[in-house]
């Protein structure tokens, strides 16, 4: 997949000749072909056949890079709910839609407590990054924040989707540690990756399999089975903890997949599973999550590969609804989002309106500001009127404490020097 970083290509990392990655490549894509049939299939109950040769861990690397630099855009909808989740979770129903493009992203997040808790509760939230600028909004507040950079919210680790399908970018900086990206790509890549002498079966599949190395400890931390015959799909994963890395914490399960494209294959169906860990209170059960694509069951799934997505459909900023109060992070300045929408705004804020013009100037025709430019326009901090206060308030407000402070002194003065002229008085008397 493209993303716009370094030496994710084989040519930039001085990988073996062009030649033998096109055979490798063809090989894996070829196989793909024939054990495929049709366009769905799920994970077969029959073994696949033995290959001819094993595969290095150079080998798998460059396919898997050859097949991700294939995709120019990727769109997704899919669910990923907890089966029994634990009490007042807030994300027991999960629903995410994401669009990737190189390194630009964007997430459209649904997320609430389960329906059998009485009051069933749901949030929503977007989060965009365009290369350059990253956007959150929180829809039912009404807000939301621009940043120059990358936020956490706007990228694919930790959606279900591309963990369980390792399609995260990889991160050069977490390079060393083989598998915090959740990449299959920086696992391949990795020093203390290792690739086992022999293939293994995994839910009828004939998978190689890789070794993650705790360079400390000496002992494997991770396991993937990787499906080289359908597009280098990890089919399995686990995690290891605890005390020498003896204790499984997660696993990742591929039940079904679909081939969209000669050599690419994505998951539509799966599981995740998170076991009870020792000093994390209220945490004593299995948790199993399941992943659904959305209409995989009535074979329209909702996923589309290079389906020649716009740059500007990442530039989130663009397209908020008027009323949402729009933050600059960076600037640390405000503006509304230009409309018609005051009521909303009025109830976001609560103030008072009524001595204050309702024209908001919209920014719809305005330029899009630059990489180097604050988005916003307009004072760092707002007026007495601004924040929603009348005139009549204004006038009306309590003295402040530097005027009770002076009138205290004041009186003090006062007191003191009616007692001295009484006592001048007596005296002479």
């Amino acid at each position: 997949m493209k993303n716009g970083r370094q030496d994710r290509h084989p040519s930039a990392r001085g990988a073996p000749s062009c030649t033998r990655r096109m055979v490798v490549v063809f090989t894996a894509v070829t196989a793909a072909a024939l054990s495929a049939g049709s366009l769905k299939a799920g994970v077969s109950d029959e073994a696949g056949p033995a290959p001819s040769t094993l595969l290095t861990k150079e080998d798998i690397c460059q396919g898997v890079e050859a097949a991700r630099s294939a995709i120019e855009d990727l769109t997704v909808s899919f669910s990923f709910d907890h089966v029994k989740p634990p009490v007042h979770n807030l994300h027991a129903r999960s629903h995410k839609t994401v669009a990737i493009k190189g390194e630009k992203t964007y997430l459209d997040h649904t997320y609430g407590t389960p329906p059998q808790q009485g009051e069933l509760r749901t949030f929503r939230t977007e989060a965009a990054y365009n290369g350059q600028r990253s956007t959150y909004h929180i829809v039912e507040q009404r807000r939301a924040y621009a940043h120059i950079e990358r936020m956490r919210e706007t990228e694919t680790q930790g959606c279900g989707f591309f963990d369980m399908m390792l399609l995260n970018a990889p991160r050069p900086e977490l390079a060393s540690a083989g598998n915090a990206d959740q990449s299959l790509i920086s696992l391949l890549q990795c020093e203390h990756s290792r690739l086992r002498g022999q293939t293994e079966i995994v839910s009828g599949r004939r998978c190689h399999v890789v070794d993650l190395v705790d360079p400390r400890s000496k002992h494997v931390a991770m396991t993937a089975w990787i499906d080289c015959e359908r597009g280098f799909l990890p089919l399995k994963q686990v995690y290891y903890g605890g005390p020498d890395h003896g204790d499984v914490m997660m696993e990742f399960f591929i039940d079904e997949a679909i081939q969209s494209a000669p050599g690419l294959w994505f998951p539509v169906r799966g599981r995740k599973r998170i076991y009870p860990m020792d000093g994390i209170p209220h945490f004593q059960e299995m948790l199993e999550l399941v992943l659904e694509v959305d209409g995989w069951r009535e074979g329209r799934p909702a996923l589309a590969v290079n389906s020649g997505l716009e740059d500007e459909f990442f530039d989130l900023w663009k397209h908020l609804p008027p009323g949402t109060i729009l933050m600059d992070l960076d600037a640390n300045v405000f503006w509304t989002v230009g409309g018609k929408d005051f009521e909303a705004l009025a109830t976001l804020f609560e103030s008072v309106l009524a001595d204050r013009s309702l024209e908001i100037p919209e920014h719809a025709g305005a330029p899009p500001p630059g990489h180097e430019q604050p988005l916003a326009r307009g004072p760092a901090e707002p007026d007495a009127t601004e924040r929603g206060l009348t005139t009549a308030e204004i006038r009306s407000r309590p003295l402040s404490f530097a005027w009770v402070t002076a009138a205290v002194g004041l009186l003090t003065v006062a007191t003191a020097l009616t007692t001295i002229a009484y006592l001048r008085r007596k005296r002479h008397a």
